[in-house]
């Protein structure tokens, strides 16, 4: 980590304008406002860091509310986390076809897939993806994680409740 003095003569072409690095680096700015520079080197970058964000939210997630993305999250980053309890190296990754179909996270070499619904009922166009992938790996776990109350065995597949799964994968009972 450089301090102020420390920093090469570099230089920013910004426009018509030069400034020099060390001129503009100022650590407790880059936190603030991070380091795109139309966010960095405006004094109060909050209105367009909230435009930022909010354009980047639209896009990614156009037709996803904010609580089925933090509930998707929520699922999503717990597997890795007991990956790293366990000290196991697991690849973990998704699917998603040409055709829109996806799982949310396949396990390993595809033992396990595992599709996330915020839902309360599980209907059957929630299991598309799974029923999909099935298709293509017949010997994997095929696991639907939703807020569906009743976890139960359903046409080859595993509807578990969000509580549940999560006991589960703590027990060592997913993979």
């Amino acid at each position: 980590m450089f301090s102020n003095s420390q920093i090469p003569d570099f230089h920013l072409k910004s426009g018509k304008q030069t400034q020099k690095l060390n001129n503009i680096c100022d650590i407790e700015r880059a936190v603030q406002n991070g380091m795109i520079s139309p966010h960095y080197l405006v004094k109060n970058a909050t209105d367009r860091l909230e435009a930022y964000v909010d354009l980047y939210l639209r896009r990614r997630y156009r037709r996803k509310p904010l609580c089925r993305i933090l509930y998707d999250t929520l699922i999503g980053y717990e597997i890795p986390a007991y990956t790293k309890v366990i000290n196991r190296r697991i690849n973990i990754s998704y699917c998603h076809t040409y055709t829109g179909l996806e799982v949310d996270l396949v396990i390993g070499d595809a033992s396990v897939a595992i599709e996330i619904k915020s839902s309360e009922e599980v209907m059957n166009r929630h299991k598309t993806g799974l029923n999909a992938f099935k298709e293509e790996y017949p010997d994997c776990r095929a696991i639907l994680v939703s807020l569906d109350p009743i976890t139960r065995p359903s046409s080859g597949m595993e509807l578990i409740y969000v509580n549940d799964f999560l006991k589960m994968l703590w027990n060592g009972e997913i993979f």
